[in-house]
């Protein structure tokens, strides 16, 4: 997956700017604000062992796992738009945050296919359990 590193350092450091941006609109939106920079934080972490330091540092159950890490970025970010919309805080920031949801989902989806969908070159699928 070492072709989509950009993607997943993109979305973790727009969703730094995103929170950042969330730490101005209210009280209540602090605890998403601050998970949001958790698994951001935690994101760029993962890209940086598991994509750029060489193999003998990987972390390889956090590399089998990272899809849900992406899903739960995903969840949070439609959860602070969620909460944007009923408190009636309704901003440009609820586009960026459904765009960054989207893009998570991406990065979960193209984890799995190749981790689980792609063959590798003798044929056989890359399963975490080997």
């Amino acid at each position: 997956m070492k072709n989509h590193i950009a993607l997943r350092l993109f979305l973790a450091l727009n969703l730094l700017i995103t929170a950042g941006a969330m730490s101005t609109r209210g009280s209540h939106l602090v605890p998403v604000f601050l998970l949001l920079v958790l698994g951001a934080l935690l994101a760029i972490a993962d890209t940086l062992v598991n994509d750029i330091l060489p193999a003998r540092y990987h972390l390889r159950i956090v590399e089998n796992r990272r899809h849900s890490l992406y899903l739960v970025l995903a969840g949070l970010c439609v959860t602070a738009a969620f909460a944007m919309a009923v408190d009636g805080s309704a901003t440009w920031l609820m586009g960026r945050l459904i765009l960054d949801a989207t893009l998570g989902c991406w990065c979960a989806v193209m984890d799995v296919k190749h981790r689980y969908v792609t063959p590798r070159a003798d044929g056989s699928a890359l399963h975490a359990n080997e």
